[in-house]
């Protein structure tokens, strides 16, 4: 066959076709070659940072779960140092640390500290139980010390862990003995802290009506209550000497803070003494029932009306209350009107032992009973607010049909409980006023083969409510960075 001049070469187009193919789809491999072998070399650290991102989200649960379950885990602004927690393997095989700080400008609102009762001696009697019944601490329960020999019978602790201090050294913690019932079915437990003690806020206002003061302040260091027909009333200020009180008539004393300034024993026979206004409720001996009465003292009005809820009994010295037969004493918590005060609110009862934040007061030179209950008679007591008395004692010991509650948290150096089988009233607690605090929880999962940790972030707000609900406001990890964690860096980060 005959070719003509001129036409194609078939054979080298054909040729030349298919090395062009051959040369893009080379390009083509070559790449995918190249991100292939990247990827694959990655692969490890980005598993490995997913496994520290899960294990940081994981803490982030558990914190959740503390805030939920423990009033004593980030419970107040003024605690100190932050509540720190390592998770042993956690998830992922990884150890992750927890740390909760308190953000917004609440003081405290729940016990002391989150605590029902802490005990700071480490003495042999720290903490004491010496008449029959089984007493009940209802609340996270902090001891320095224990002597089970001083337990005449068990103290039974409920809906808290009971935490402890180890030893001198941080070594051997207190043995947890049968004498000290913890609710274990409810997810409670006996918890060593080698390291921390709980720091109670007290941060009190100036202290109201000095001695230098003058005006109605001056009236007030000897001032013995104004009388209506069924009360005596006492109004906020700085006393040198003891409150006269009735014994016929109710003793109402005020909203606001009472300095009792070396008074000695302030002895309560008989009488029956309220101080301060509960929160929600209409104020007792006044003319319209809702403001604070106006208090006139010579030609001298002491207006009480914006004073808020409750009152502070603050003693120095060798101030403290004798409390006898037939006595009957109520402190409701101290709040202010509106707002959030620069003090601490809930504090009832104060003796301080030393001036931290406290200028222009003065310490408390009791170390035993604050509260001295003269055993055997039948005085009532209901504390609603905070005891804050790091040096002194307190013995609870009602019986027959008296009542002894207290209910805002206890912070004492030793706690004596004596508890009759008949005695209705005994009541040691913590209960939580109504509101909201904003905690940031920090979480942070440990390496396990020389990979970047991650930290996880979460704001979060905690009411007080029943079974302390959590809403979760914002909630992030920090961007991984692989890049820096080798040396030399992988290929795929140039």
């Amino acid at each position: 066959m005959r070719r003509i001049r001129g036409a194609p070469n078939d054979e080298g187009a054909v040729l030349l076709l298919v090395l062009l193919v051959l040369l893009v789809f080379g390009i083509i491999l070559g790449a995918l070659f190249t991100n292939a072998n990247g990827s694959e070399r990655s692969t490890p650290f980005v598993r490995a940072n997913m496994a520290n991102v899960y294990a940081a989200d994981a803490g982030i649960d558990a914190g959740l779960q503390r805030l939920r379950q423990n009033s004593e885990f980030c419970a107040t602004k003024n605690n100190g140092v932050a509540y720190t927690e390592t998770f042993s393997k956690l998830a992922n095989g990884h150890d992750v640390k927890v740390t909760c700080n308190v953000t917004s400008s609440a003081t405290s609102l729940l016990g002391a500290a989150g605590y029902a009762a802490v005990v700071l001696s480490n003495d042999a009697d720290s903490l004491t139980q010496f008449r029959s019944g089984t007493p009940v601490i209802t609340g996270p329960t902090f001891l320095s010390g224990l002597d089970p020999s001083k337990l005449q019978n068990p103290i039974q602790v409920k809906t808290g862990n009971v935490d402890h201090l180890c030893t001198t050294g941080g070594q051997n913690p207190i043995a947890q003995d049968a004498k000290i019932v913890i609710d274990t079915a409810n997810g409670y437990e006996w918890n060593p802290d080698c390291s921390t003690t709980p720091v109670v806020p007290h941060i009190l206002p100036p202290e109201p009506c000095a001695s230098s003061s003058v005006g109605a302040c001056d009236v007030l260091l000897n001032y013995q209550g104004v009388e209506t027909a069924s009360c005596r009333i006492f109004a906020p200020g700085t006393y040198t000497t003891a409150p006269a009180l009735s014994n016929t008539k109710l003793n109402y004393f005020a909203s606001g803070v009472y300095h009792f300034k070396g008074i000695g024993g302030w002895q309560i026979k008989s009488d029956s003494v309220v101080a301060g206004r509960e929160q929600g409720q209409d104020a007792l001996c006044s003319t319209n029932l809702i403001d604070e009465p106006t208090i006139t003292i010579g030609t001298t009005s002491v207006n009480t009306a914006n004073n808020g809820y409750g009152a502070t009994f603050v003693f120095s010295g060798d101030s403290y209350i004798n409390t006898d037969s037939n006595a009957s004493l109520t402190i409701n918590a101290r709040l202010p009107q509106s707002g959030t005060p620069s003090w601490t609110q809930r504090l009832s009862i104060v003796a301080l032992e030393d001036l931290t934040g406290n200028a222009g007061w003065a310490t408390s030179s009791i170390t035993t009973d604050i509260i001295d209950p003269q055993l055997g008679n039948t005085p009532a007591a209901d504390v609603r607010g905070v005891v804050y008395a790091p040096k002194a004692t307190l013995t609870v010991d009602p019986n027959n049909t008296a009542v002894e509650k207290f209910t805002g948290g206890l912070f004492v150096n030793k706690l004596h409980i004596g508890n009759t089988t008949n005695a209705i009233g005994l009541v040691i607690g913590a209960t939580p006023v109504f509101g909201d605090r904003t905690v940031t929880l920090t979480s942070t999962s440990q390496p396990t083969a020389g990979e970047k940790p991650v930290t996880a972030v979460a704001v979060v707000t905690v009411s007080t409510t029943s079974g302390f609900p959590t809403v979760v406001n914002s909630w992030h990890n920090n961007p991984p960075d692989f890049c820096s964690t080798v040396s030399p860096p992988p290929s795929y980060c140039s």
